[in-house]
């Protein structure tokens, strides 16, 4: 298994949200997921609403921070997946799109589930 994080740094106005939101949801699919076990476009959460977070995660500039985070069978199996959309740059970008991919060493396994299904705009 593998963690995949993917840091869009997106211009700071609502347009380009809205087109970042849509691409995400609408064009940059997964077109063979057999190898996904779930992927999560996600946002830090506003400073204080943790007491304990110290990490600027999204650092300084000009820009909205969104993160997509991905656990994946396998390496090969995210590399067929996002190849496609490597090299892609959009006009709602700051430039730098920026990926770490994470092997894990250990794990724990809760009682809880990921979800069952898409969120109602992912397709």
């Amino acid at each position: 298994m593998i963690v995949a994080l993917i840091h869009w740094r997106i211009k700071p106005d609502a347009a380009s949200e809205k087109a970042f939101l849509e691409h995400w949801n609408e064009r940059n699919r997964i077109a063979e997921g057999s190898g996904l076990i779930g992927e999560f476009l996600t946002q830090a959460l506003p400073e204080g609403a943790f007491e304990h977070a110290n990490w600027d995660i999204a650092g300084p500039g000009d820009h909205i921070s969104y993160f997509t985070v991905g656990l994946w069978r396998d390496l090969e199996s995210f590399k067929r997946a996002v190849s496609p959309y490597i090299e892609d740059e959009h006009d709602f970008e700051q430039p730098g799109r920026r990926r770490a991919v994470f092997e894990p060493v250990e794990w724990r396994v809760g009682e809880a589930a990921l979800p069952d299904k898409n969120s109602p705009r992912a397709r």
